[in-house]
């Protein structure tokens, strides 16, 4: 790591460079661990603090009277940088005042903020506070520039330790996809290689994995192991009923829940809702239950349901409406339950003399599989990862969220996003392109080409053997529209959150498109004027030539490859006509609906005979064909494909899915379009909006 090195920290009046002024500068000049030397200066910003500036950096107007200002400073700030690496937290900021101040700085920077980010990739928070508190740095004076400075300092430090304890292969793998880029990391990450390569040795066949493009050395190896899934349940022919009152015993004051838990509340009606579900199971009644906030409804439903799992080994579905609830249920109220069960096995809980029900259903419960199920697009797809990490073009941005995606790789089992930072708009368009799609992956091509480290997969062989699953009422729904073919099978559900069901089932037959996202489709396809190497089509152009093809071949794939090109910027051209003229359709605001959100307008009989509707039918009878044959030219270049299985022509199955799922939301596009502009269905609701920013 660079030593020495200098840390940097500014406090300003505002977070606008080209309007608020810098007040304070701090500066530590750190040899390895050691500070051999401090600079700081506070500056007189010729205004008038603000009583939140002053609140949080304690700085006030008197402090600052009569001090330099910025210009007086600068030079001084410059001699004692010097050429020593620059260190700090979310450099830009930092960096982009000076700039405005007029200090220019060619040294090399590290940021810490965004180090953590990839080296720490499922914390809630990268701020220095609580950065420094994770590990165990003392932060004396928060929001005073020295103090920051010196505590980003020593966070630089421990993030160097963390990276230099990487596996080694990650560590290889990042500065393979950065070896050819200007990534301002760079630099740091092959010294953490070679402090990794001291003690560590890459074993001959984990590197010619790598080299080959393997993702298996850079995986959490209980990501890898196959054939660990439970066995499938088989329902007891006579399912046996429930212990009604053993189960609300276990909610009693003095039930063993209260026991574990010294904080448990008691509270009736959770109890009455338990003996409900549970009538409700033995009875096989449908029941509808309103219960308020503080009930208890989660541990109310939860309790009978695993009971009923466990004794007749008949799976239960549990449905949120969101996420979040279904996260809290799996690491929160079934693992609470859990402890409850464990402690009574061990002695630590009891229940009164003579009840044996809840003994009995603990010793079950040594053997509960519980799965969390989620949509496709919630899982990293290794398929796609591979393709990503293929590409020798890419940008800043995907190659800071690839080595933050190879870093959470050591340590994920599940694949699941949910344990992914993802904090900005950027971070999620570029997990969009590792995730699992619905038209890109099926059993034969991702479980089984996959060696079993598909993790939607994975995730899904794990829920045919639990007795209780969690979805989401997206996922319940996906499931009913497929046949029953998205869930594995199942007798009980209990519908947490059912008020919003109805919400969910209109979003699950609804299909929504906009000019953005048609924009993005056409960019995975062929990018504006080809600029960069990227899209399906640069892909398969690249690929095919070390396929081996006979010239003939090569250069008919060639055309076509051309021809659909073209097709492309043809769409690309005429979407924004099209978009223009339904923008100024629905901003004539005819019956729409002005909100702070913006106006909608509902594309109904009335609406279509407006005359100003014409334009809009003549904008899509420009586009709608080229999408058309836009989508079935890449179809006819999938068959084309396909019956090159032989030709060597690399990764050319993964051509055939990205080809196929792109040309299927090519057609989903004009299919749905095309009926709510031309062809309405009797039985359709169409609108149209127009967001605040148009």
């Amino acid at each position: 790591m660079p030593s020495p090195f200098v840390t940097l920290d500014l406090e300003t009046t505002g977070l606008d460079s080209g309007s608020d002024a810098i007040i304070e500068i701090g500066c530590v000049r750190f040899d390895g661990d050691e500070v051999v030397d401090r600079w700081s200066k506070l500056i007189n910003p010729r205004r008038k603090l603000s009583f939140f500036i002053t609140s949080l950096t304690g700085i006030t107007d008197r402090d600052l009277a009569g001090k330099p200002s910025i210009d007086d400073v600068l030079p001084d700030l410059r001699r004692f940088i010097g050429a020593s690496p620059l260190v700090a937290q979310s450099a830009g900021f930092d960096l982009g005042f000076l700039r405005a101040a007029g200090l220019y700085l060619n040294n090399e920077v590290y940021d810490t903020f965004e180090l953590a980010s990839i080296l720490l990739p499922n914390r809630s928070s990268y701020s220095l506070g609580a950065l420094a508190s994770e590990f165990g740095i003392e932060l004396a004076q928060a929001h005073r520039a020295t103090d920051d400075a010196e505590a980003t300092g020593q966070l630089f430090n421990a993030l160097a330790r963390q990276a230099a304890r990487l596996p080694l292969a990650t560590l290889i793998e990042i500065n393979r996809l950065a070896a050819n880029s200007n990534w301002g990391l760079r630099s740091f990450f092959r010294d953490a290689e070679k402090e990794a390569t001291r003690t560590v040795f890459l074993k001959t066949y984990e590197r010619k994995a790598l080299e080959s493009g393997d993702l298996g050395p850079l995986l959490n190896p209980l990501a890898q192991r196959r054939g660990q899934f439970p066995e499938e349940l088989v329902p007891v022919a006579n399912p046996e009923p429930l212990d009604v009152d053993g189960l609300a015993g276990f909610l009693e004051m003095d039930g063993p829940l209260a026991q574990v838990f010294p904080g448990y509340e008691h509270r009736e009606p959770q109890i009455e809702m338990l003996r409900a579900v549970a009538d409700a199971f033995n009875n096989g009644d449908h029941v509808l239950i309103e219960a308020g906030t503080g009930t208890g409804k989660s541990l109310a439903y939860l309790l009978p349901a695993m009971a009923w799992a466990l004794q007749n080994r008949r799976r239960v579905v549990v449905s949120t409406n969101t996420i979040n609830l279904q996260d809290q249920l799996f690491t929160k109220d079934l693992p609470d339950i859990e402890q409850v069960f464990a402690a009574l096995r061990s002695g630590d809980a009891s229940v009164p003399a003579g009840d044996t029900s809840l003994y009995r259903l603990a010793e079950q419960a040594n053997g509960f599989q519980v799965a969390l199920m989620k949509g496709r697009s919630n899982y990293l797809c290794p398929r796609r990862l591979d393709t990503m990490r293929s590409r020798d073009d890419l940008n800043e941005d995907e190659l800071k969220m690839l080595a933050r995606v190879l870093v959470w790789l050591t340590q994920t089992t599940t694949g699941d996003r949910v344990e992914l930072s993802l904090p900005t708009g950027r971070d999620r368009a570029i997990w969009g392109r590792l995730a699992t799609e619905v038209g890109g992956c099926s059993a034969e091509r991702c479980e089984n080409s996959q060696g079993g480290r598909c993790f939607f997969y994975r995730n899904r062989r794990a829920a045919e053997g639990a007795h209780l699953i969690v979805v989401n009422h997206a996922l319940l729904l996906a499931d009913v529209a497929v046949g029953g073919r998205a869930l594995p099978e199942y007798e009980h559900l209990i519908v947490d959150e059912a008020h919003h069901l109805e919400d969910a089932i209109t979003q699950q037959l609804s299909f929504t498109a906009s000019q953005p996202d048609l924009e993005r489709l056409l960019d995975d396809i062929y990018p504006e004027g080809g600029q960069g190497e990227r899209g399906v089509l640069y892909d398969l152009r690249k690929r095919l030539v070390k396929g081996g093809l006979s010239a003939t071949v090569r250069q008919g794939l060639d055309r076509h490859i051309s021809a659909t090109q073209q097709k492309v910027e043809l769409a690309r051209d005429r979407l924004g006509l099209f978009f223009m003229v339904l923008h100024g359709f629905i901003g004539d605001n005819h019956g729409g609906q002005n909100s702070q959100y913006g106006v909608r307008v509902r594309l109904d009989r009335k609406m279509r005979a407006q005359p100003a509707w014409e334009q809009v039918e003549i904008g899509w009878d420009k586009i709608g064909p080229t999408l058309y044959e836009l989508g079935e030219a890449m179809n006819t270049l999938r068959k084309g494909l396909d019956e090159l299985d032989q030709s060597g022509v690399p990764d050319l199955e993964e051509l055939l899915s990205d080809l196929g799922s792109l040309a299927t939301h090519v057609m989903e596009n004009y299919m749905h379009i095309h009926a709510a502009i031309v062809q309405p269905e009797d039985n359709g609701i169409y609108w149209a909006e127009l967001d605040r920013d148009g």
